[in-house]
């Protein structure tokens, strides 16, 4: 029961990182941009000007 909790919480994470990706790129039309800033964003960092 316990590992089915933490493959829910796993997957509703890996959910709400994908569409936070998907959001930036439709905004910034660069999905290289994208991946950093969510990168950033899941380590704790700033995200690096490019």
């Amino acid at each position: 029961s316990l590992a089915l909790v933490i493959l829910v919480h796993v997957t509703r994470n890996l959910e709400s990182v994908y569409l936070e990706y998907v959001a930036l790129v439709e905004e910034t039309g660069d999905p290289e941009h994208a991946r950093a800033a969510v990168e950033s964003s899941a380590l704790g960092r700033a995200p690096e000007p490019l």
